[in-house]
């Protein structure tokens, strides 16, 4: 148990120092959400849709990423040594 606490505790602190820079590259390699035009099922343009989901646009995608291979590479690592 201390040991996935430990862990636990590692990952953030890892994910903590490497997210600014992280989202900072995904803003210079223009991973952004973009304006969406969304449609219904009979092809009919969904405005009020689309407008609630406006503000998104310009965000970086794939911050969560990060915290998956960390935690990924960081559980690998644990295991070869136990």
């Amino acid at each position: 148990m201390a040991q996935a606490l430990g862990l636990l505790i590692l990952s953030f602190i890892i994910s903590s120092l490497l997210f600014v820079p992280y989202i900072d590259k995904l803003y210079k390699w223009n991973i952004r959400r973009q304006v969406q035009k969304t449609k219904d099922a009979f092809n009919k343009k969904t405005p009020i849709f689309d407008k609630f989901h406006n503000y998104k646009a310009g965000t970086p995608i794939a911050g969560g990423l990060l915290i998956i291979i960390i935690v990924t590479i960081l559980s690998l690592w644990s295991y070869g040594i136990t």
